[in-house]
């Protein structure tokens, strides 16, 4: 396949991260698409992105509606993850930068389910002298696709990196800890005395999740 088809920046996050691999079969679909000018390429860019929005607010527990469309499913995504990525190395302008880019991202997916929908002959059923799109424009939603899911898993594995590290064991975030005893104090739960933060951990871990991201977001961006 000819390098200027290839979705370089999927393909290097799956290479290091195997447990991704679901998604390459949609990725090898677009790009077998783009090559041969086929109109399939909306229908598998539109399915890879919104697999890929599902997968991120299952693992972190973010509920969404069951029939819900492309765009809005994209804002809650990025919407929750730009809660939770590191942004402690931008400045307050880089930061309206940044924001003013998320909404390009949010333009283009409506763009590409536009497109989808108008266009793609996977999942809806077009005549036959419906015609493919220019190369030109099939690879413009390649290219912005790549960026758009690359951007969405590069920051959910800079979150989850989080989760993980406070999953493995309770004393790895001593320093949240302590911060988090300072505000709550000490709890009696059956005459045994805990901290806030260790009956946080133990009683409602989803809740100790959200906190501990909170933390680190909030000294990221001091």
């Amino acid at each position: 396949m000819a390098d200027i088809f290839s979705m370089h920046w999927c393909r290097k996050i799956i290479d290091e991260h195997p447990q991704w691999l679901p998604f390459l079969e949609k990725i090898e679909m677009i790009e077998i698409g783009v090559e041969n000018n086929s109109n399939s390429a909306f229908d598998y860019s539109k399915g890879l992105i919104e697999s890929v929005c599902k997968t991120i607010l299952k693992d972190d527990g973010i509920a969404y509606e069951e029939n819900i469309e492309l765009p809005k499913l994209f804002k809650i995504t990025i919407d929750h993850l730009m809660r939770q990525v590191s942004l402690k190395t931008l400045d307050e302008d880089e930061k309206l930068a940044l924001k003013n880019i998320i909404g390009s991202l949010n333009n283009s997916v409506s763009y590409i389910a536009y497109l989808r929908n108008k266009l793609g002959n996977v999942s809806h059923g077009q005549d036959a002298y419906i015609e493919n799109v220019s190369i030109l424009g099939s690879q413009f939603v390649l290219k912005i696709t790549d960026a758009i899911v690359g951007f969405l898993l590069e920051a959910h594995l800079e979150n989850f990196s989080i989760l993980k590290r406070a999953k493995h064991n309770y004393f790895d975030n001593t320093e949240f800890n302590e911060w988090y005893d300072g505000l709550e104090g000490e709890l009696l739960i059956g005459g045994t005395v805990y901290s806030a933060s260790e009956a946080l951990f133990h009683l409602d871990y989803e809740k100790y999740k959200e906190e501990l991201l909170n933390y680190h977001n909030d000294n990221e961006s001091i």
